[in-house]
C-alpha cells in the first residue's frame, strides 16, 4: 500500500499536480461504507 501511495503522490508531482510544498503528511480515509439495503423481493 506504502508503494502504490509513492508512486501516485510521485506521478502528481511529475505532473505538476502537487507541489513539493505541499504538508508531508497525509490523511485517508480507510471507512467504508455499508451495502445499502435493497427491498425483500415480491
Amino acid at each position: 500500500m506504502e508503494e502504490l501511495l509513492a508512486q501516485t503522490i510521485a506521478a502528481a508531482r511529475s505532473m505538476k499536480a502537487v507541489d513539493t510544498r505541499e504538508p508531508s503528511r497525509v490523511m485517508v480515509d480507510t471507512t467504508v461504507q455499508e451495502e445499502g439495503h435493497h427491498p425483500p423481493d415480491r
